[in-house]
Order: structure tokens, then C-alpha cells, then sequence
């Protein structure tokens, strides 16, 4: 197998700091992670997807390596990733998009379709239940999300969370649970595929069965077995439906 060469970039889009990495050859696919997350959340799945995409793998304000004082908001982070393709010249592009990622991606695709060829969200923070989140429950949940991870991937997790920090991380969940983007996509065209964990504690099934209702035209895709990160827990199933669906040709069924 080659190695793998991925470049790291820094730039300012419009005063806005931007980290991504780049990797691979081909038509761009950009990666987008959820909260607390980082480009590391894509690590499993940058060898098979750059042999047939060039890889945008960004870190959002405040996460990952892109802690530069800026405030992360999330309703301005659809915004600012437009901004970003377009000082990439990127005029069109796929897009996988994981809880918080996802969110930000189908708001991308809802207000800017002009840009997305087609998306993949992965348990996306858009139906969310607020009793489990602000619930007591909540520390339980989040330690049912570790339980499905692979142990190696631990210390990733808990470096970014720690990276982030509790006001980042307070605000982002905040803004989730007060961002109504439901009628928006129900609008969305762009061609879908919604990947979901069976057992994920945090966007559970029935959010994502709720998402499948407003999106009919989505192919929904339950992954069994997995959690709330299934690109981690399960990479090569995972690799193997993106790829399926993100590839030429590809048509959902």
C-alpha cells in the first residue's frame, strides 16, 4: 500500500482561520467533523477514500488544531465554509458530514446546492432529543458513546475534548439544541445517503428515522453494532457505502 501523504494548511477566509488538511487525487470531498471532533475523526477513512477523491479534512473554529481565539458559532459555520470552497476555487464538491459536521453540511446544502454534488451525513445533530441531552442521563450517554469505540481511538477523543475545552464545547451543544434547520431540509435536493449507528446514545435511531421522513429521497443506511462515530468503529463497512454511494455512477437505491 503507498503511503499516504496528507499536507496541513492554515489560511484566513475573510478574517475567519481556517485548518484543513488535503490528501489524494480526484473530485473534492470534503470531511467535516461533529463537536469535539477533529481531522484525526477521519483517520480510518482517508486511505480508501483519497484513492478515488481528493480530500478537503477540515478542523472547525476552536477544534482540533484551529484554536486560534476565534468563537466557534454555529450558525455561521455553513457561511464560513462557503466562504472557504470559494477561496479554494472549489465550485462544486461531496461532502461527509458527521453529527455537528452533518448539521453544518445539510445547512450547506440547503442554502447553497449550487456546491454540493452530493453529501453523506453520519448521524447528524438535527433532530435531537433534548431530555437525553440535558438530562442527568446525558454522562451515561456519553459514556456509552466510548463504549463502542475502539480503545485506540480514546486518547484522540479525549486530547480533542480537552483541546476544545468545556466553553467551546457548553456553546456548540447550546447552539445545537436551539437551531431549527428542520424546514430547510426538508427542501434539500442534493442527492443523500444517511449513515446511523444502531446504538448511538446521542442522536438516537429514531432521530434518524424522524431525518429519513422529512428526506425521502435520502438512501438511509443503518450501520449495526456501531455507536454514535461509526466511520471509527466500524471504518471498513463505512468506507465501503461512501464510496459505493459518493462513486461515478453511483445512483441510490
Amino acid at each position: 500500500m503507498q503511503v499516504l501523504k496528507v499536507k496541513r494548511y492554515r489560511m484566513q477566509v475573510r478574517d475567519v482561520p481556517v485548518v484543513y488538511e488535503v490528501c489524494g487525487s480526484g473530485q473534492p470531498l470534503i470531511l467535516v467533523h461533529g463537536l469535539s471532533g477533529s481531522t484525526r475523526w477521519w483517520y480510518s477513512n482517508i486511505q480508501a477514500l483519497s484513492e478515488h477523491f481528493q480530500l478537503y479534512i477540515i478542523d472547525l473554529i476552536g477544534f482540533g488544531e484551529n484554536r486560534s481565539g476565534s468563537r466557534f458559532a454555529l450558525s455561521e459555520a455553513a457561511i464560513h465554509l462557503y466562504n472557504w470552497l470559494g477561496a479554494l476555487k472549489i465550485e462544486r464538491a461531496c461532502f461527509i458530514g458527521h453529527s455537528m459536521g452533518g448539521h453544518i453540511v445539510a445547512e450547506l446544502a440547503a442554502d447553497h446546492p449550487e456546491k454540493v454534488e452530493r453529501m453523506i451525513l453520519v448521524d447528524p445533530a438535527i433532530y435531537l432529543p433534548v431530555s437525553r441531552l440535558i438530562s442527568p442521563r446525558h454522562a451515561l450517554n456519553l459514556a456509552l458513546t466510548i463504549r463502542y469505540l475502539p480503545p485506540n481511538f480514546w486518547p484522540i477523543l479525549l486530547q480533542d475534548a480537552r483541546h476544545a475545552g468545556p466553553v467551546t464545547l457548553f456553546n456548540a451543544a447550546r447552539e445545537l439544541l436551539s437551531a431549527h434547520i428542520e424546514e430547510k431540509v426538508g427542501e434539500i435536493k442534493v442527492p443523500t445517503m444517511l449513515v446511523w449507528g444502531e446504538h448511538d446514545p446521542l442522536v438516537p435511531l429514531s432521530s434518524g428515522h424522524r431525518l429519513k421522513r422529512h428526506m425521502p429521497q435520502a438512501v438511509f443506511k443503518l450501520i449495526k453494532g456501531a455507536g454514535h462515530v461509526p466511520m471509527v468503529e466500524q471504518p471498513a463497512l463505512f468506507n465501503r457505502l461512501a464510496l459505493n454511494f459518493l462513486g461515478p455512477g453511483a445512483t441510490p437505491s
